[in-house]
């Protein structure tokens, strides 16, 4: 191996078996991200990481900038990673820059209908499976006057689409906090939501390894039990809630 790309990341643990790469001194690492700088950062050869709401806007604007000719299906894929990643320009992290890139692609012929087709995807049965079981284990706890809703579940199989479903779930509970986690196969996945915008919850996943953005992070662990993960959440969020 002689190069590495990491895309929407930047820490090496989260590389799975493929940060043994990064061990080699002479691989060359390129980096295009747009989360929180942390102190398990790689240092990366080229590093393109920006400040913006998606990814995807931050190799838009080197399209854009080199001149690089794209096509409308490009442009749709492109478009649909900006609104995936921004909530369609609703989340906190969106910035100025998101919508310019957007707006440039428009200019590219993007497909909007075919974006809101992948946008509006149903649930599969598998979802709504996952989706009962958070309901049915959620509880609500108060930390100084904030209500966060916890949730567990466990399911044979790996499901996508768990930070969808955390969504939905803050939405159904009408609450501005939600973490969510569920065992799949051998590994436990962990997601968090805020739409409070004084509750970073990448700094509170950060006690199981965790991070993200402060209105947006997950993690992926398999050396703790429910308990475990709970007990290291509580600690965290009546450290980081005020």
């Amino acid at each position: 191996v002689k190069r590495v790309i990491m895309i929407d990341t930047k820490i090496a643990s989260r590389l799975g078996p493929a940060k043994e790469a990064l061990n080699n001194k002479n691989v060359e690492v390129i980096v295009y991200d747009h989360h929180h700088r942390s102190s398990e950062d790689m240092k990366a050869t080229y590093d393109y990481s920006r400040e913006v709401g998606a990814t995807t806007t931050i190799l838009v604007n080197i399209i854009k900038r080199k001149k690089i000719p794209i096509s409308p299906l490009d442009a749709t894929l492109f478009t649909l990673g900006i609104y995936e990643d921004t909530g369609s320009f609703t989340y906190p992290g969106t910035t100025h820059k998101d919508l310019e890139a957007a707006s440039f692609l428009m200019k590219k012929e993007s497909n909007l209908f075919v974006v809101l087709k992948f946008l509006n995807l149903s649930l599969s049965e598998e979802q709504h499976k996952l989706l009962e079981n958070l309901i049915m284990n959620c509880k609500k706890i108060k930390i100084n006057e904030t209500e966060i809703l916890l949730s567990q579940a466990e399911m044979p199989n790996f499901i996508e689409g768990l930070s969808v479903l955390t969504r939905k779930l803050s939405q159904i509970e009408d609450v501005s906090i939600a973490i969510c986690w569920a065992k799949m196969k051998e590994k436990i996945y962990l997601v968090a939501r805020s739409d409070d915008k004084d509750v970073d919850v990448s700094e509170i996943l950060k006690i199981v390894g965790g991070g993200g953005h402060p209105q947006a992070a997950s993690a992926v662990i398999s050396d703790m039990s429910f308990e475990d993960i709970e007990s290291k959440l509580l600690c965290s969020l009546k450290k980081n809630i005020r």
